[in-house]
């Protein structure tokens, strides 16, 4: 399972953005769970960066971060550079003028 995400970085916000999400790839390499493709916006188009993170199932997915205790996780996020685990998602929100996602599976 494939989750796709396209961000769009506030003014002045893309180089933090891109930096955030680099961030977010540490936590899950301390928690050694698979890091996303981070592909980042040269020219001709609206969005400043675009995700892809790897999953065996959703079933996986949606679990992830259940496999993990508060401190663990808590861990992981100060190493990425975040303040604690709860910071994870209000902190890329406030670098966003919009984000959009999807879920795919491969075809047969």
């Amino acid at each position: 399972m494939f989750h796709v995400e396209m961000f769009a970085g506030l003014p002045g916000k893309r180089d933090e953005l891109l930096e955030q999400r680099r961030m977010e790839n540490r936590y899950y390499e301390f928690l050694n769970r698979p890091q996303n493709v981070i592909f980042t916006r040269e020219s001709g188009s609206n969005w400043d960066a675009m995700t892809i993170g790897f999953h065996e199932s959703l079933e996986a997915f949606a679990a992830a971060g259940n496999r993990y205790t508060q401190e663990q996780q808590n861990a992981a996020a100060i190493h990425a550079g975040f303040e604690s685990v709860d910071d994870i998602g209000p902190y890329l929100r406030s670098l966003l003028s919009y984000h959009n996602d999807t879920i795919g599976v491969p075809s047969n």
